[in-house]
């Protein structure tokens, strides 16, 4: 029924609460709730994930606490460098690798928190390898979820590629050519590779597309650009670091 109590915040849940309920619904892992939940209570006690990046830590949090229906820095909340979004009544708090680093310094044991969710362990940055003790995964229980949201077509190209920019540039333009509307999103790896190469496609498609760099020395405002809405009959291509497979949720 619609007065359905959020244990939370006691009050009855908002409609944007059931909205987003049934969009979890549909996501592979959703069916693998209970097998999560029981595998977290034979092991653990409660939870407390890090990120290793500030976008990711920023959008997971703020979604975390859409799908709880409470205010962002009260049961929910996130701390980033230069930002702590947390209260005390924080009891799932993101972050990133570097500010759990900083708090392990003065209580290296990290005595307030329960459960360290580390996300992205295989990335290996110096941060997360020193979080992990060395026999972290030793007899650890492991969850596979199979499943995609969205079919998904993997072409590859007929023989290497000499210049794999000028590659990624000459399928972005024919995707734009021949394909119906859509974003397209590309991989490159650093900031000058994707400068150069958002210079590129502007110089090729100009104002037909709108080009959005991502990564993570960008200023947060710009990086925000790429969730703008589209304008109509322009086609929206980010080109970004691997900072947009996990960091972004909408």
């Amino acid at each position: 029924s619609n007065m359905e109590m959020n244990k939370w915040s006691g009050k009855a849940y908002t409609q944007r609460y059931y909205e987003i309920l049934e969009k979890r619904k549909s996501l592979p892992v959703y069916a693998q709730k209970q097998e999560f939940l029981q595998c977290l209570m034979s092991n653990y006690l409660s939870v407390k994930p890090v990120v290793p990046r500030r976008v990711a830590a920023m959008s997971v949090a703020s979604r975390v606490a859409e799908e709880m229906d409470v205010a962002i820095g009260e049961e929910v909340g996130y701390s980033v460098r230069f930002e702590d979004c947390t209260s005390s009544k924080t009891v799932l708090k993101y972050l990133t690798d570097g500010m759990l680093m900083r708090e392990a310094m003065t209580d290296p044991l990290l005595q307030r928190y329960k459960v360290i969710v580390l996300d992205e362990a295989h990335e290996r940055t110096l941060a997360t390898d020193l979080l992990f003790v060395p026999r972290v995964f030793f007899g650890a229980p492991l969850m596979k979820v199979p499943g995609r949201l969205h079919p998904v077509e993997i072409l590859y190209t007929q023989e290497p590629e000499r210049d794999y920019l000028d590659a990624a540039i000459r399928t972005v333009v024919q995707i734009h050519m021949f394909e119906p509307p859509g974003d397209v999103l590309v991989f490159l790896t650093g900031e000058e590779e994707i400068e150069d190469g958002c210079r590129k496609i502007f110089g090729e498609l100009g104002d037909q597309v709108n080009v959005v760099p991502l990564y993570s020395s960008l200023p947060p405002a710009m990086q925000q650009k790429i969730f703008d809405p589209p304008t109509e009959n322009v086609r929206k291509i980010v080109v970004s670091t691997n900072i947009a497979e996990t960091s972004l949720i909408r």
